[in-house]
Formats: C-alpha cells, structure tokens, sequence
C-alpha cells in the first residue's frame, strides 16, 4: 500500500519529515495547492512502481490522492484517483459511500481538505496538529515527530443491531442481495 500524507498551513520540511517516515516506500510524488495552504504527498511501494498505478489525479482544477484500493471500478477505465474526483464532483461529500474498497483519500478544495477513511474502517487515516498546522496521514509513525495531538477517523458504517440468530441471518441476507447499485 502507499502511504499518504499531507498538511494545511506548514511548510515543505514538515510534509518532508512525514514521508521520510514512510522510508520503506520506494518512490514519492508531492502536489502543492495553487495557494501554497495545502500539501500532501505519497509514497509508493516498488511493486506498484512497477504497475504504474495512479496514486492522485489532477482534474477541473482539483486534486485527489489515495492510499489503497477501488474494488467497483470496471476494468481499464478511470484509474481509481480519477474515479475519486468524478464521484466528489457528482456527489460532493457523499462521494465515498459510493466506493467498494480500502482507501483513505485526501482531496483539496477551495481551501477545505475534505479527508476521508473508506466507510468500513479498513484503511485507517488519521489527523494531528502542532499549533496551527493541521496533519493528515495514513500511517501514525508520519505524525509522531510533528504533531501534539493525534486521533483516527471514523468509519461512518453503523452496524445493525440484532438480538437472535434469526435477525442476524435476516440482516445478512438483506445486506447480501442489496440492489443498491454502488
């Protein structure tokens, strides 16, 4: 997997110092906002070197990076960075409900950093900050020489509640044949 990182209000050295962390990584790509508030960069596995998989995408003017795996894209179409951006701008915030896979994203915007870990907690992302600079990562060891506080995301799955094994059987076949057409 790729390891991300990214900060609001810092400086390159800091964004540095975090994926310097990720040194088992073999290669690294870094994407400054147009502002200069915002900067995030990843690391890639040499296996995924090899793949020349797409870790972030430009597109409209918008930028997205992602730390894992889209399961419902259809084979040789976007590359999951570009699926990303086209479900954001369809769907605004709701984008990852959406997505079948392991993924914590980052995705910049108009100065917001909208953070997301995939709705069932399979890849963590966390967040941390030192005075006025905010962190965001993927994996902790990125944030233990540069933040004060540090906590994980989420997931914004609730898992149904159920008394007997008939409930539970019945909540499993639903959840099995939805039709929801993520």
């Amino acid at each position: 997997m790729a390891g991300i990182a990214g900060i609001q209000k810092g400086n390159m050295n800091t964004l540095e110092t975090m994926l310097a962390s990720l040194r088992y990584r073999d290669s690294y790509e870094t994407w400054t906002s147009p502002t200069q508030y915002t900067k995030i960069g990843c690391g890639k596995l040499e296996t995924e070197s090899r793949q020349q998989r797409q870790l972030s995408s430009h597109a409209n003017g918008k930028f997205a990076i992602l730390d894992g795996h889209l399961y419902n894209a259809p084979p040789h179409s976007l590359a999951d960075t570009a699926l990303l951006l086209s479900l954001y701008e369809e769907y605004g915030l709701q984008f990852a409900e959406r997505l079948d896979g392991g993924f914590p994203c980052a995705l910049p915007d108009s100065g917001e950093q909208v953070l997301s870990p995939d709705p069932l907690g399979l890849e963590p992302l966390y967040c941390g900050y030192q005075g006025w600079e905010f962190y965001f990562t993927s994996w902790t060891k990125a944030l233990t020489e540069v933040a004060q506080e540090m906590k994980g995301f989420t997931p914004k799955v609730k898992a149904p509640d159920f008394e007997t094994k008939e409930e539970a059987k019945k909540i499993l076949v639903n959840l099995l044949t939805d039709q929801s057409g993520f």
